[in-house]
């Protein structure tokens, strides 16, 4: 696997697409037709990951390794680990984010707490700034799940096919440029008030 340089800072960012947010639904008379399985690109670095598209499920979630919870002027963030491709080539980014809240996540497995960060994707020749929890998801098929609240934004998502648009073209991000390492105090042990419960 070839590991991408430096670590992504996703403050500010630029892209080619029009961008909605996830407070700004489809509104369309013939929505978007989207498959079940479908190639999602995080921008603005161009990582490609496969997703599931998953009406059951309220908020995204992204496949994150070690994660690591640190202060950046006085405002929390979280560094983690995300695997997919680039240019045909198997690539692992390290990304850092602001935490915009937290929430406890009821599953089949017991009830987990997870930070959750927002941040602009590509899906289906659309970019949407979407919000996603952060876990460890190496024991499921796909690294990202697209949720409800990013689906309201995308169109409609027929259960009995996969893959019906093509990958973001490369155009639609900018080229990811290395930043420092971040600095700051860790706050991974500190305790936490999650503001939601939620089922996966």
């Amino acid at each position: 696997m070839r590991r991408f340089p430096g670590v992504m800072l996703w403050g500010l960012w630029f892209v080619l697409l029009p961008v909605r947010g996830e407070d700004h639904a489809v509104t369309s008379a013939s929505p978007v037709i989207l498959g079940w399985v479908e190639s999602v690109v995080l921008q603005p670095s161009g990582l490609q990951l496969e997703a599931k598209l998953d009406t059951g499920a309220d908020t995204s979630s992204l496949d994150a390794d070690r994660l690591s919870l640190f202060e950046r002027e006085g405002q929390e963030w979280v560094s983690f680990g995300v695997d997919g491709s680039m240019h045909g080539h198997a690539v692992q980014q390290t990304i850092e984010l602001p935490v915009s809240r937290w929430v406890r996540i009821r599953s089949a497995a017991g009830v987990d707490r997870r930070p959750v960060v927002r941040m602009p994707i590509c899906l289906a020749e659309q970019a949407i700034n979407a919000e996603f929890t952060l876990r460890d998801r190496r024991e499921m098929t796909y690294p990202a799940l697209i949720g409800r609240k990013a689906l309201a934004l995308l169109g409609v998502v027929d259960s009995s096919r996969t893959h019906l648009f093509s990958p973001c073209k490369e155009g639609a991000s900018i080229e990811p440029t290395a930043a420092p390492s971040s600095g700051g105090k860790s706050t991974l042990d500190r305790p936490r008030d999650p503001d939601v419960q939620q089922t996966e």
